[in-house]
């Protein structure tokens, strides 16, 4: 089964407005009059507004409410003609995402539209944070309008409507006379001269619930306002000979009140824009004055120090001079100094060289101490071995000596020995005569 046909639809398109899009959606949720559908275009915002659409979407389960998003930005007036194409209601009501509504609001114009047959409504705007000359421009409007009962020429003295989020049409007026056309700051003015143009019933009711018109920094009139004062003027030049057949004296009267006024705004914004641009360069050029006068302190400030230290240096021109001259002095000491140094240099030299040579003749004498060494220890190596010759001979010779002392005390105690010297002894008796007087005769 298809759901039924909503009487309502209500477009919001979102474009940065992530603090003020949720209470812009519950104030369509208030409404007394339910019989509606939502469309939430995010027009590819760069800050949090999606993620707050996805979160009242989910939290809200609402099947009357539809909500997509652009790749890439594509302005209010092509976001509104998109969701115009999209709505399925017999009557279409703007709300920008950081305005609200009064709970009654759609009711209220639903029964006003069903029974006066208007093809556009709006109300009173109720301006939140507004400046002081906003209220009064408005207040000006909406007493001229109240007096006069004119649409179209409150409207040539200014956009008295404000802001599409006053906008309630039939679906028929779409049909008729199309889509917001491509200006960036007076698109809702434009299609509003373009209604009268087309000669439809629009009406503005003051005893109505009201809109609630956010005044804040990101304001889309606060963007370029040169831009947006000369969009209007020339939407105002375009738009006179299109509708002079319309035009009464006091339309055009009200047309010069408007221009005079959008001269006027022109030129405070001017002066505005001057005042901050001399602000800032005010602000530009201040501390690069206050580092001007700090750099000509500190340079005077150095000025004097270096003053002061060629004073000093004067002063002390004296004393260097004398120590120039001692100076000088040391030199003359420092060369003769360094002449009996190279004749020491020279001494030494020479006294090297001779070191060379001895050490070159302590060398070879090394050298042949080395050979009479070797030498020697051939010659103590051969005695030692004729040490251990002679002890091996005098060792067998002793041992001799004892084999033969041993045989001569074994003949003597043999018998034939002592029968041997018994017959010697007169013989040796006689010899040892004989020698004694040898001897004697020898001597005497």
């Amino acid at each position: 089964m298809r759901p039924p046909v909503p009487i309502i639809s209500v477009i919001i398109p979102v474009y940065n407005h992530a603090p003020w899009v949720t209470e812009a959606v519950r104030s369509v949720l208030a409404q007394s009059f339910q019989h509606w559908e939502l469309l939430l275009i995010d027009d590819a915002s760069n800050d949090d507004s999606w993620t707050v659409l996805q979160g009242l979407v989910h939290e809200l389960q609402d099947s009357r409410v539809r909500v997509w998003q652009h790749s890439h930005n594509q302005g209010a007036a092509a976001t509104l003609n998109e969701g115009m194409q999209q709505a399925q209601g017999h009557y279409f009501a703007i709300l920008n995402s950081d305005d609200t509504w009064h709970p009654e609001r759609l009711a209220y114009l639903y029964e006003l539209a069903e029974r006066e047959d208007w093809d556009f409504m709006s109300t009173p705007v109720e301006l939140c944070n507004a400046e002081p000359h906003w209220q009064t421009w408005y207040q000006d409007l909406q007493t001229h309008y109240q007096s006069q009962h004119d649409f179209l020429g409150t409207l040539w003295r200014g956009n008295f409507v404000i802001s599409t989020s006053n906008f309630f049409f039939r679906r028929r007026v779409y049909e008729q006379c199309g889509g917001f056309s491509e200006w960036r700051y007076v698109h809702d003015y434009e299609y509003l001269l373009r209604l009268s143009k087309a000669g439809l019933q629009l009406c503005c009711r003051w005893d109505a619930p009201v809109v609630y018109y956010r005044f804040h920094a990101s304001n889309t009139i606060r963007e370029q306002p040169y831009r947006a004062l000369h969009e209007n003027m020339q939407l105002l030049f375009d738009y006179l000979p299109q509708l002079q057949e319309q035009l009464t004296l006091s339309h055009l009267r009200g047309a010069q009140q408007h221009l005079s006024n959008l001269l006027s705004y022109y030129h405070a914004e001017w002066q505005t824009e001057l005042h901050q641009h001399l602000v800032a360069k005010e602000a530009e050029l201040f501390p690069l004055i206050a580092d001007r006068d700090a750099w000509i302190r500190e340079r005077d400030r150095v000025i004097t120090q270096q003053q002061q230290h060629v004073k000093a240096l004067a002063q002390n021109l004296a004393g260097l001079q004398n120590i120039n001259e001692q100076q000088q002095q040391w030199v003359q000491d420092r060369d003769g100094w360094i002449a009996e140094r190279d004749q020491h240099i020279s001494t030494l030299q020479s006294l090297v060289e001779q070191q060379k040579n001895w050490i070159q003749d302590r060398d070879g004498w090394i050298a042949e101490r080395d050979q009479h060494m070797t030498t020697l220890q051939a010659l103590t190596e051969q005695q030692q071995t004729w040490l251990n010759d002679r002890d091996n001979w005098i060792a067998e010779r002793d041992q001799l000596i004892q084999q033969l002392q041993i045989e001569r005390d074994a003949l003597k105690r043999s018998r034939a020995y002592r029968l041997g010297q018994a017959l010697l002894k007169p013989l040796r008796f006689g010899r040892d005569r004989l020698w004694r007087k040898k001897w004697r005769a020898h001597h005497a």
